[in-house]
């Protein structure tokens, strides 16, 4: 219910529009005496009503026209003055932007030497850890020395 209520009421608003602006240009209801007039006569009035009824021009027309008002030498000063610091910004900012971008072109560079780097620790480190344990080995298959752990303490002892 509540659906067609609204369905009805968007159709009468969409409808008055259109029926006001037919009934506008049909312009004034004939009277009496202009109904018993000869139809020649109606004819020739009704040419003159057209002529007489011209919407969309100068003297009457469809839409308002906005004239901008005229400004004073102040408020034009003011104006270029306002445009003026709006370009200077504009041109600030836009060097920031280039400033910003080298910023972080250099920025990669860097994590990318960072990277290498990292990469070459890392190789560095896996052949310590490589070395040490060959050490270990050697040491232990030279001397015969045996490795065992004490129950109840923390250190290790090598016999």
């Amino acid at each position: 219910m509540l659906i067609a209520s609204r369905i009805t009421f968007c159709v009468a608003l969409w409808l008055a529009p259109v029926a006001y602006a037919s009934v506008q240009s049909q312009g004034p209801s004939p009277s009496i005496r202009e109904s018993v007039q000869p139809p020649q006569t109606q004819a020739a009035q009704s040419n003159s009503n057209t002529t007489t009824n011209q919407r969309g021009t100068d003297q009457t027309p469809l839409v308002v026209k906005v004239l901008p008002t005229p400004e004073s030498g102040e408020q034009a000063a003011a104006d270029a003055k306002r445009e003026d610091e709006k370009a200077a910004n504009d041109r600030r900012l836009s060097d920031f932007t280039g400033y910003l971008f080298d910023a972080t072109v250099a920025l990669a560079i860097i994590a990318f030497f960072q990277l290498t780097v990292f990469g070459w620790q890392g190789i560095q480190l896996a052949r310590t850890v490589a070395a040490t344990k060959e050490s270990a080995d050697a040491l232990m298959s030279v001397e015969g020395a045996t490795f065992f752990v004490v129950a109840g303490s923390d250190a290790a002892m090598i016999l």
